[in-house]
Formats: structure tokens, C-alpha cells, sequence
């Protein structure tokens, strides 16, 4: 009996030490990035007798993100949830639950979560950008300024939030504004592209072709083969009336990338303020076979046929005008009417 009992003792302390380790085990592979290994190991955890709060709220938090890695969103909530019911004032588990409502497209309650973040946590510099994406992605212009201006504030070193704020004031016609924010992104990192390249997009606006060319060559000096670039300097050029250099940067445009109505439209424009007309046509029927919705080319294709063929052209003209009722009125700042190509 005496040596039974010892027997019985000796395999509950062995089986207590695996038990250990098995849980030990775990917790490492609960942290792992891949959501193959963790989520298994994290639902191990949280099924384990005797877990902690703590330790609950940890597999629930990494199991969540985990689930959202993987667009299982549903569940990614769920787990938010029960690190929320564990810790109530845990700011990290509402941004991170935000994230995921942001994933799913639902910005009110990202944006309700990424609030209630910064109630927990007022200089939670990250939680406010967050907010200010959703605010901005809603069109919620007022209140994106106002977490990026604070976001900015909070950390200097954030330019995203600089750019953002810029693309908007860009968006609300505020171009001085937007062209202050985009020259302290230079100042700060003088190789930032796209910070040149947003910059000529805002001086085009303000029909500055001068300095929209300027900064689109600077761009295009960091990142010389970047079609996006090439294409909006071969733009500006040709609204500029510098048509020989632009045609050379819508060439290379297509070179590189020749799938993307959006080039074969610019060049098309080209053509057209240079009063080819024929090779405005067959680049405007390439962009439109590419994308039967682009507004300016079939425009610019109405205008470049009203001669030749004038019933087709009339019914290129009343679709880009249904697609985007400014399209004229661009199209005369640019020096093109519907009499005059």
C-alpha cells in the first residue's frame, strides 16, 4: 500500500512538471507571428485551469491579432472583447480592436474605439493618427486636420501625419497651407519623394506648372524610373505647352508600365494639345479598352473627333459628363473647348 501511494505521488508530480512545461511551451508559441502556430497554442492557454487574469488577457490578446492577420475578423473581436472585459483600461486592446474595425471598413466604431484609447491614454500619439485615418477616410476633413495636427505635435518624427494633413488641406482647395506642409517634409528629410511629388500635384492645381516641373524632375531625381512621376511631368509639361519633353516622359511612362489606361489617357492629352489628333484618338481608344470609365478620355476623344465623327463624338462627351460633370470645365483651364481642340 505504502509503496502504491508513493507510485501514486511520483506520477502526479511528473505529470504536474509536464503539465508545466506543456504550458510553458505554449506561451512561447502563443507569441509566434505565424497564426498557424499560435492560435493553437494561445486556445490551449486560454482553456488551461488556473490561468490569470493577466495571463487570459495575453493568449486572448495575441490570439486576436493573430485572427486579424489572418482577416478572420469576427473573431479577432471577439478575443478584443474578452481583453477588454479583463482589462477594462488597457488602451492598447481599443486601438488594436480599432485596427480591426478599420480593416473591416467599419470607421464609426474604429473610430469610437481609437477614442476611447485616447481617454484612457491622452498622449497615445498612435491611437490619434489612427483616429485621423478613419476620419479621413470618411471625409470627415475637420476632424482628420485636428488628430493629424496632434499627432504631429505629439511626434515630430511622424511626416505621415504631415503628408496626410497636406493631401487634405490639397483636397479643401487650402493649397498654401498644403504646399507649407509639404516643404517641411523636405526640410526635414530632403529625399522624401512623394512629399516632392504631392508638392507638384498642389502647384498644378494652382495652374504653377513652373514649380509643379520642378518638383516633379526633383521626384523623378530620387526615384528615376517611377512611371506615376513621369506620367505627372509629362502632364504638366504638356499643359505647360513643353511638348516635345513631355511626350519623352509619356513614352517612358508606357515603356515601363504599358497596362495603365491612365498613361495612354495623358499621352492622348498630349496628342491633343499638339492638335495630333488621329494618335490622340488611338491612345484614347487604348486607355478606354483599359478602362471604359475614365471621364477625360473619352472626353478628349469626343473632342478630338467632333469633326470626323460627330454623332460618336456628342456621345463621348454626354458619358465623361456623366461620369464627372467638371470634365469641361477642366478641360478649358486646360485650354481645350469643345470648338476649339
Amino acid at each position: 500500500m505504502r509503496l502504491h501511494s508513493f507510485l501514486t505521488l511520483a506520477l502526479l508530480a511528473a505529470s504536474t512538471t509536464l503539465l508545466a512545461q506543456t504550458l510553458d511551451e505554449n506561451r512561447i508559441r502563443c507569441q509566434d507571428d505565424d497564426p498557424d502556430v499560435s492560435i493553437p497554442a494561445c486556445t490551449v492557454l486560454i482553456a488551461a485551469p488556473g490561468q490569470s487574469n493577466d495571463d487570459l488577457a495575453v493568449s486572448y490578446y495575441n490570439r486576436a491579432n493573430r485572427y486579424s492577420k489572418q482577416r478572420d475578423f469576427d473573431k479577432a473581436i471577439l478575443d478584443f472583447n474578452e481583453v477588454i472585459r479583463l482589462h477594462p483600461d488597457d488602451a492598447e486592446a481599443y486601438n488594436q480592436r480599432a485596427n480591426t474595425y478599420y480593416r473591416m471598413r467599419d470607421y464609426d466604431h474604429a473610430i469610437l474605439d481609437y477614442t476611447a484609447a485616447v481617454r484612457l491614454k491622452p498622449d497615445y500619439e498612435l491611437a490619434i493618427f489612427n483616429r485621423a485615418l478613419n476620419y479621413d477616410v470618411k471625409g470627415d476633413f475637420d476632424h482628420a486636420i485636428e488628430d493629424y495636427t496632434t499627432a504631429y505635435r505629439l511626434n515630430p518624427q511622424n511626416l505621415d501625419a504631415l503628408n496626410n494633413r497636406g493631401s487634405i488641406y490639397g483636397i479643401k482647395g487650402d493649397f498654401a497651407n498644403a504646399i507649407k506642409d509639404y516643404t517641411e517634409i523636405i526640410r526635414i528629410e530632403p529625399d522624401a519623394a512623394r512629399a516632392y511629388f504631392n508638392r507638384a500635384v498642389t502647384y498644378s492645381k494652382m495652374g504653377d506648372y513652373a514649380h509643379a516641373i520642378e518638383d516633379d524632375t526633383a521626384a523623378l531625381n530620387l526615384q528615376p524610373d517611377n512611371p506615376v512621376i513621369l506620367n505627372t511631368r509629362c502632364l504638366h509639361r504638356a499643359r505647360a505647352g513643353e511638348f516635345a519633353p513631355a511626350l519623352e516622359d509619356c513614352n517612358k511612362s508606357i515603356l515601363i508600365r504599358s497596362t495603365d489606361a491612365e498613361y495612354y489617357d495623358s499621352r492622348g492629352f498630349l496628342y491633343l494639345k499638339m492638335k495630333k489628333l488621329p494618335a490622340a484618338v488611338a491612345d484614347y481608344n487604348t486607355a478606354l479598352k483599359l478602362d471604359s470609365r475614365i471621364a477625360s478620355a473619352l472626353y478628349g476623344r469626343g473632342i478630338a473627333e467632333k469633326t470626323t465623327h460627330p454623332a460618336a463624338s456628342n456621345k463621348d462627351i454626354a458619358a465623361a459628363i456623366a461620369l464627372n460633370p467638371a470634365i469641361a470645365a477642366e478641360f478649358v483651364k486646360w485650354g481645350i473647348t469643345e470648338s476649339k481642340p
